[in-house]
């Protein structure tokens, strides 16, 4: 008789986590390669209106997401034989998610500060960070502070609060540069 080992069931758990971590992570990506699909026509008459495009000029805007998506093959297929499935597919939705959040928070709030949140915080952080694994989290901080102090500078002294959030950022981004320099010495 085969004896199963002690900890099968916790192996087990462990497995059936990680494939509905699998699954769930291929269902979004292609839910979200579906809508970058069909966005164009679900907004065709928007654009058209917007764009002052007639049907035609709309349907080559839409057809070019395909050539798009199929020049994309090659070096995709590169990246796959050179760093594997998994960090390829990962790198590429990390990609499309920032793409799709800055095209978002763009139509949202507005260039200026959209530039100055995906720019400002990484420069400042790279300057006062030696490495890339502490680069990340000060960018994200220092990203923290900037849109939290532009709110209450927005608050305090009745400013809009995109131009003060960059405002915060560009300071934040000057003094990082300042005691980066300080610390390099």
């Amino acid at each position: 008789p085969s004896r199963r080992p002690r900890n099968h069931n916790r192996m087990t758990s462990a497995l059936r986590r990680q494939a509905y971590v699998i699954v769930c992570t291929l269902a979004t990506a292609y839910v979200a390669s579906h809508f970058f699909r069909v966005s164009n026509v679900t907004i065709g008459l928007d654009l058209m209106r917007d764009l002052n495009i007639g049907p035609e000029a709309l349907g080559a805007l839409t057809g070019a997401f395909f050539f798009g998506f199929s020049a994309m093959q090659i070096p995709c297929g590169f990246l796959f034989d050179r760093y594997g499935p998994r960090l390829t597919v990962f790198g590429m939705l990390l990609l499309a998610t920032v793409a799709l959040a800055v095209s978002v928070t763009t139509r949202t709030i507005g260039a200026l500060p959209v530039f100055a949140f995906s720019t400002l915080p990484a420069l400042a952080a790279s300057r006062l960070c030696p490495s890339l694994g502490t680069t990340l989290p000060v960018a994200a901080l220092l990203g923290a502070v900037a849109g939290f102090g532009g709110y209450l500078a927005a608050f305090v002294w009745e400013l809009p609060v995109g131009a003060s959030q960059t405002a915060v950022a560009l300071l934040l981004f000057a003094g990082a540069a300042a005691v980066g320099r300080l610390l390099r010495r």
